[in-house]
């Protein structure tokens, strides 16, 4: 697999933690459509890059608030897809026998 490699969008690299650089690896493809989320999001807040008065509290505190959308986003997509293996039968838990669970309830609640 190809390494986590920063090349963001303001020139020098992504400054990441050494945590982040060694728990990720993207794909050069991947990491194409990384670079261009993050140029889109950059530019939602500050089109032209920050302005030479912003400080780096608020460069901080911008990138953290993506962080926070994106880390709930990725939480998201993975539980709907670790979800999605569990529909129809499963084991009954406390019988260890098999069930198909009835239709929902109007409530939204699985009717068990």
């Amino acid at each position: 697999m190809p390494e986590f490699r920063g090349s963001g969008v303001f020139g020098g690299g992504v400054g990441l933690s050494k945590d982040a650089r060694n728990s990720v690896v993207l794909t050069d493809a991947a990491r194409k459509k990384f670079d261009k989320c993050v140029a889109a999001l950059t530019a939602m807040r500050w089109p032209d890059g920050p302005p030479k008065d912003t400080t780096f509290a608020e460069i901080q505190a911008f990138g953290h608030e993506v962080g926070r959308m994106l880390g709930r986003s990725v939480d998201e997509q993975l539980a709907n897809r670790h979800a999605e293996q569990y529909q129809g039968c499963s084991e009954c838990p406390s019988r260890s026998q098999r069930r198909v669970p009835k239709a929902q309830s109007s409530a939204g609640d699985p009717d068990l």
